[in-house]
């Protein structure tokens, strides 16, 4: 686990409820954390965006006004293993991203290294227990075999040449109503894997989700999990 210190700090909402905490590092951290820590203001984030000394963060909870005009958060500390930059830079290994909540950050921001290195397919399924922290739009990439109603996409994903559908537990528009899992099946059962054979699955999920994940994929030799658990 390292602790980082804090140079500067502010924060921008976002849809669904979210907020994006921009932090300035006084020096760059030695490896970068899916999952991080505020201490003094007790909020967890998970990993966005990143680049030398400043880290961007997608945050459930908002940071006091009062801690923010004081300075008074002082550090952050990654809660979790690295992120698999170099694996990242793999051009021929197609690619599922999974997410949900604020596992939607570190996918997004694998979603991003792997757009700029990939040359074979990426895919991605996301999921919000309550909201996303996007407005849903309508998926412009095609994606037969999975349900009809999961019409919706994140237009950065898009923006990206990634096509992406969402699963949510309170059947929002555009949506499958359901968990990740379910979606997931139907993935698997859509033919969307038919080109090439074998793909590897990243997941920023929670640990009990994970574990179903691996169960769920046993049967399936052609699918390499690497789970990453978001509590």
């Amino acid at each position: 686990m390292e602790t980082l210190n804090v140079k500067h700090l502010s924060q921008s909402p976002q849809a669904g409820g979210f907020y994006v905490l921009n932090i300035e590092l006084e020096q760059a951290p030695a490896g970068l954390a899916y999952r991080y820590l505020l201490p003094e203001a007790g909020i967890e984030a998970g990993l966005l965006q990143a680049q030398d000394t400043h880290l961007q963060l997608l945050s459930h909870t908002p940071l006091d006004s009062a801690l923010l005009e004081k300075a008074a958060v002082k550090t952050v500390e990654g809660q979790s293993g690295q992120m698999p930059e170099k694996a990242f830079s793999e051009t021929q290994q197609a690619t599922l991203l999974l997410g949900s909540d604020l596992g939607i950050g570190p996918l997004l921001y694998a979603a991003r290294r792997l757009s700029t290195a990939q040359q074979t397919s990426i895919f991605a399924l996301l999921h919000a227990s309550e909201a996303f922290p996007f407005v849903v739009k309508p998926a412009k990439f095609m994606a037969s075999g999975l349900p009809l109603e999961a019409i919706g996409a994140c237009p950065l994903l898009e923006d990206w040449k990634i096509p992406n559908r969402l699963s949510s537990d309170w059947g929002l528009p555009g949506c499958y109503e359901g968990g990740i899992l379910a979606l997931l099946t139907h993935w698997i059962e859509s033919g969307q894997n038919a080109q090439p054979t074998n793909w590897r699955i990243f997941s920023f999920l929670p640990a009990t989700i994970n574990r179903e994940c691996e169960k769920l994929l046993r049967d399936y030799d052609w699918i390499n999990l690497h789970p990453f658990d978001m509590d």
